[in-house]
């Protein structure tokens, strides 16, 4: 009888050892850049510390030992990201933390970009249209609302970065196991990963999708393996901790959908709405038909993309029930946790990727049939343009106390004889803090 083992599609034999040092040395390069990068658009994010990222990561690395900070519930669930942030800015001096978590964050996102760059050269052969669609995970507009630069949300980046990963068709030996990690790192930091199945039997079992593998390889098995941990996790260790909010409306969340989607992804200088958003014209009418007028941008915009979905993949079927899968998989994440939860700009990462990944895709493959230098042209422009039109991070982000200050105050506090003190962090709309031992202030 055989033995049963993973099988892998590959590319190609024994994978030469300069392949390794290529990738160290573009994921170095991809630090530097992105750290710059990201230092420009949001400066405040070196020097203040946000929320969960002090609260939680930080301050169970200060007071639990080793892997007992790795073994609590972070939120409900179990986050390697965020408790392996909290051990490694622990292990430096704690003047230096909102550096340190910088600098963390910023080779995540780097480990990130370098993942979509190479997971999605089946579809996009050309290298500068590769790194634009990775940069544009890392830069989209949606993200700039609480996400940007911060370890707390860091897991909705991998999570999107696992759709080029996962939609590969061929694989090589090396690439193999780099992928696999990044799912299983991704998947042991957020159970959201579930909402990866249905589009996994979608793509990988359907008759129609001939180029893609039909039977299970490592990636597969590692995505498996962190949903089975993330279970027994929240069973044993967190259960109850994390629960509805209460049943959302659908009405709301569909709005939503199309506003913070859709619309964000598409149109630059689209900005975030909320419940205070007024109109832009208070004189010619109110903000309840300005927000109805986005609504209907957006859904207008929705329709072109099924249209130029239909119309562009008439020759390749394949690329045709990618884009659908991807599309219903963004839908019904985003329902699923906007109704049950809360449709947060925060979960609208995934979704809006998705959108992305289906444009790149589809120009992908048609520029290897045809010469559309102007369409490609056309929408690397708007991609550039949302860009820009996002680049000032939200008030959530920017405002609020800087740490070194603040460590500072806390110091000149401590010489007083107290045994702890709580020090500031953002954001403001919350009394978010960090409580530190005058021991090691002293």
């Amino acid at each position: 009888m055989k033995s049963f083992s993973p099988k892998v599609v590959l590319a190609g034999a024994r994978p030469p050892i300069d392949k390794i040092f290529l990738t160290i040395s573009q994921l170095v390069f991809a630090w530097i850049f992105l750290s710059g990068l990201l230092y420009l658009k949001i400066p405040t994010a070196y020097t203040k510390i946000y929320a969960e990222d002090g609260a939680i990561s930080l301050q169970d690395a200060l007071g639990k030992s080793f892997p007992n900070d790795f073994l609590s519930s972070y939120a409900g669930y179990f986050d390697i990201i965020a408790r392996s942030a909290g051990r490694v800015v622990a292990s430096f001096p704690l003047e230096s933390a909102a550096h340190t978590f910088f600098f963390f964050n910023t080779f995540m996102l780097s480990w990130i970009a370098i993942t979509v760059y190479h997971a999605s050269n089946d579809f996009l052969p050309s290298k500068f249209t590769r790194s634009v669609f990775a940069l544009s995970l890392i830069l989209l507009p949606i993200a700039s609302f609480e996400s940007i630069a911060n370890t707390t949300n860091l897991h909705f980046f991998f999570m999107s970065a696992c759709l080029p990963v996962f939609l590969r068709r061929k694989v090589g030996k090396y690439e193999t196991y780099f992928f696999s990690l990044f799912i299983l790192v991704a998947t042991l930091s957020t159970p959201l990963m579930i909402f990866y199945f249905p589009l996994l039997v979608f793509m990988r079992w359907s008759p129609k999708n001939s180029g893609f593998p039909t039977k299970p390889n490592l990636m597969e098995f590692a995505w498996l393996f962190g949903i089975f941990v993330q279970v027994l996790f929240v069973v044993t260790k967190a259960l109850g901790e994390r629960t509805s909010t209460g049943v959302q409306s659908i009405t709301k969340t569909g709005f939503l959908y199309l506003d913070r989607v859709v619309g964000s992804t598409f149109v630059p200088w689209w900005g975030n709405v909320s419940d205070s958003t007024l109109s832009i014209a208070p004189n010619l009418f109110s903000s309840h038909i300005y927000l109805a007028l986005r609504a209907l941008l957006a859904l207008i915009l929705l329709s072109v993309l099924f249209k130029y979905i239909i119309k562009s993949s008439k020759s390749n079927s394949e690329i045709r029930y990618l884009s659908v899968g991807v599309l219903l998989t963004g839908v019904i994440y985003w329902f699923v946790i906007g109704v049950l939860f809360s449709p947060e700009p925060r979960y609208a990462i995934f979704p809006s990727f998705g959108l992305l990944l289906v444009i790149f895709y589809i120009q992908g493959e048609v520029s290897k049939k045809e010469k559309r230098k102007l369409q490609q042209s056309l929408g690397l422009i708007l991609i550039l343009l949302t860009w820009i039109g996002s680049w000032s991070p939200s008030d959530l982000r920017t405002d609020g106390p800087t740490w070194p200050v603040e460590y500072n105050k806390a110091r000149t506090l401590c010489v007083g004889g107290i045994p702890d003190v709580r020090i500031p962090i953002i954001p403001t709309n919350l009394k978010w803090f960090v409580v530190i031992d005058c021991k090691r202030l002293r």
